[in-house]
Order: structure tokens, then sequence, then C-alpha cells
């Protein structure tokens, strides 16, 4: 009877598992999961090639625009076929909230928490800024899931000392690594922050974590010299200098002090064009600018790292307005995710939960309960806030257009980060003992 009343909170992730799963199963598709988006063709192109091929995990390739292996090797297990494609992301979806509130529940002691940590878990992942994206084909919805995949095994692994996580762990990052090109980025800044810190304060992880850089950086490699042959680089900086280099007289004279070809053409054409989509995707099969993208694949992309570099002032977005700035908060992106169905539209009126100054408050929160506890498991909402504003950085400056969609996943992370937070608190000897000091108070009064 006692075993089964600990196991309590196992059975009621598994019951709104199951539950969840049957709601987002539920989900009408939207008509557009193909027609509408050029990057689903891309995807699909792709999963038709020989798996046991080199060119399947390095395309080079003038039918289609190359992308990372993940989502084209999900698109082939289905078959290519969208009904099998969408449910099959709901499924993973679906999976990945109940390892996420399994993993969670392992660092929360006090019943009652856990309980209201599984109700809030899945009130979030049902949230239609998450998954409203499950009904389109497109990277979104297996990449997000994938991440918090990856979260949970990062959480299993920090808590338990078996083979089995490590290896499940490595497995996790590869496939979310090669969902899309800016994870690697993401992930060895993790890493290498976690490795550092577990120097110091968690010596029993040390060699996980310095193993997992090891990785992180096999992959970091392998990915660009993907990126390289595919040619990935090319699209996002003929956006970024589009629709941000050109109209500044300084920056356009910046690049092409560094060998940028046809800057005139360029600017006569696809000047001010910022909103006008539609002309700069028409820049991408033009052939009287073959010489800039000659020049976009052979030093392009070391031109604009070395931008970012040496103006401090564009890559810190200190030039951005309140307006541009916020994108980075995006939500709720209708255009892409049409009209909320189901169940989401409980979660429609409560979410987000947090705000940047709420995170900010949390994070110190647990440093504070970490200098109290030495808990290693304090640090991580701290390493992940940097990530996630690191990431955000990241991403703003690596495409200049659909920026919102490029960054939707910053708001999501930040909840993820909130919770966590706000449930290892609660749970916290730090809490308990200003509890202990408030209710002294109160009998002292009364």
């Amino acid at each position: 009877m006692l075993k089964n009343i600990k196991n309590l909170p196992r059975w009621i992730n598994i019951i709104f598992f199951i539950i969840a799963l049957y709601y987002n199963l539920s989900i009408v598709p939207s008509g557009r999961e193909v027609k509408d988006f050029s990057d689903t063709h891309d995807y699909i192109q792709q999963s038709k090639l020989d798996f046991f091929s080199s060119e399947f995990f390095f395309p080079d390739s003038d039918k289609f625009a190359e992308r990372p292996f993940t989502v084209p090797l999900f698109y082939k297990l289905c078959n290519a076929n969208p009904k099998v494609i969408l449910a099959a992301q709901k499924v993973i979806h679906s999976i990945a909230s109940f390892l996420l509130v399994a993993s969670l529940l392992l660092f929360v002691r006090k019943r009652a928490l856990q309980y209201t940590l599984i109700l809030m878990v899945y009130i979030l992942m049902s949230w239609w800024n998450i998954l409203g994206w499950s009904n389109l084909m497109l990277s979104e919805s297996l990449s997000m899931s994938l991440f918090f995949i990856w979260i949970s095994s990062l959480l299993w692994l920090l808590k338990r000392k078996d083979k089995l996580s490590i290896i499940f762990h490595v497995f996790c990052v590869i496939l979310f690594s090669f969902t899309r090109d800016s994870w690697p980025y993401f992930l060895l800044i993790i890493y290498v922050m976690l490795g550092i810190s577990s120097f110091k304060y968690a010596k029993a992880l040390r060699w996980r974590f310095l193993g997992m850089v090891l990785v992180t950086v096999l992959i970091f490699f392998i990915q660009q010299q993907s990126a390289n042959i595919g040619h990935r680089y090319r699209l996002p900086i003929l956006n970024n200098i589009v629709v941000k280099i050109l109209p500044s007289e300084e920056y356009t004279k910046w690049f092409v002090e560094e060998g940028m070809p046809l800057s005139e053409e360029l600017k006569l054409n696809f000047s001010n064009s910022t909103d006008e989509n539609r002309k700069i995707y028409s820049l991408y099969h033009d052939s009287t600018y073959q010489e800039l993208f000659n020049w976009v694949d052979t030093k392009g992309k070391n031109a604009y790292m070395k931008f970012l570099l040496t103006h401090p002032r564009f890559s810190l977005l200190l030039d951005e307005n309140q307006e541009e700035f916020d994108r980075i908060f995006a939500f709720n992106l209708n255009y892409y995710t049409v009209h909320i169905q189901g169940y989401s539209r409980l979660a429609l009126n409560i979410l987000p939960f947090f705000k940047t100054w709420h995170l900010f408050v949390l994070v110190i929160l647990m440093v504070a309960c970490f200098i109290r506890s030495r808990r290693f498991i304090f640090l991580i909402p701290l390493v992940f806030t940097v990530a996630c504003y690191f990431n955000a950085f990241l991403l703003y400056n690596a495409d200049a257009l659909e920026v919102e969609r490029h960054l939707f996943i910053t708001q999501i992370f930040m909840e993820v980060i909130g919770l966590f937070s706000l449930f290892l608190y609660f749970d916290s000897d730090f809490f308990a003992a200003k509890m202990d000091i408030v209710k002294s108070r109160i009998r002292r009064n009364n």
C-alpha cells in the first residue's frame, strides 16, 4: 500500500500522458501542412535520398535547400506521408511531456508540489504556442520535442550514475543537434558552463561533462562541415546583408571593403526591403547575383562573423528599438499555427507565466539556495538562463527574416526554467527555513 502511494505521482504522470496523447491526436490538420511552406518541400526531397549514402547527411543539391539530417530522417521513417508525420509529431510531443515531468519529479520531494508540478507542466505543453507547431510539417515541432527530451535526459544524467543514462543522453544530443544548425552553439555553451562549475562544485560529474564537451565539439565541427557542403549559410547571410546591412551606409562600406561585390545593384533593387520578403526570396535564384553568391560561399560567413566581433553595438542589439527587441520574446504566432484548437484553449489566458524580471528573481533565489545547500541542481537554472539569452542573441543575429519564428523558443525556454526554479525553491530547505522564521514570528505575536 505504502509503495503504491509512493509511486502515485508516476501513475498520475502516466494517466496525464494518455489523456494528453488522446487530445493531441484529436487535433484536426490545418490544411497548410504541405502547400504553404517551401521548407516542407526541402525536408521531403531530402528524406527521399538514400539513408546509407553520404548525400543524405551531407547533401549538396540544386533541387532543394539542404537541411541537417534529423527532420529528413524523421520524414523518411514516416514514409514522407503528411498524415503519418503529423500524427508522429503529436506522439513525440506527448512523450516529451511525459519525460519532462518524470525528470523534474526526480528533484522535487514534497508530494503536494509533485502533483502541482505535473499539472503545470502539462498545461504548459498544451499551450498552442508549443502544440500548434505539431500541426505543421516544419522543423519546429520535432526540434522542440527533442529539446524537452534533451532537458529530461540531462536531468537524468545529473541524478543517475548508470551507463544507460549517459548513452541515452548522448543519443538525445545527437538527434537534437541535427534538427537545426544553431543548436550545437547552444549545447556547447551549456556543457562548457556545466563542466567548469562541476570541477569545483560537483566533482563526481566533472568527467561526464568533460566528455559531453568533447562530444559536442565533435558534433559542432561535423555540423559546420555539413552546412558548408550544403551552402546552408548562404541564405541567412544574404538576408542579413539585405535587411540589416544595406540600410546603413557605414555597414555597407565595411562589407564592400571586405570584398562584397554588387553592392550598388543590391542597394538599387533591395534597399528598404525589410518587409518585402517575397522580393528578397527572389534574390536566392537570381543568376545575375552569382558573383555575390560565390563571395558569400567562400568569404561571406567569415566576413559576417568578423563584423559581429568588431561591431558590438550591432551584435549586442544596442541599435535595435524596443519593438524590434521584443521580437525575442515572441509567442502565439498564429500566422503559422493558425487558429487554436482543442484543449489548448484552456491555457490561452494563463500563459506565458514568466517575464524576464521574474526569471531574474528566481535565478537569484536559486543561487541563494545553492549557497546554503551546495546542491548542484540549484545551478542548473542559472546555466539554462545564460544559455537561453545567448541563444536569443545568436538567433537574432543569425537571420534577419522570420525573426519571431526563429525566436519563439525563447519564451518557451523561460517557462521551463521558471517552473523548474519555482518548484525547486518551494521544495528547498532554504524556503522551509524562511517559513519556520515566519511561523515563529506569528506565534510570538499571538
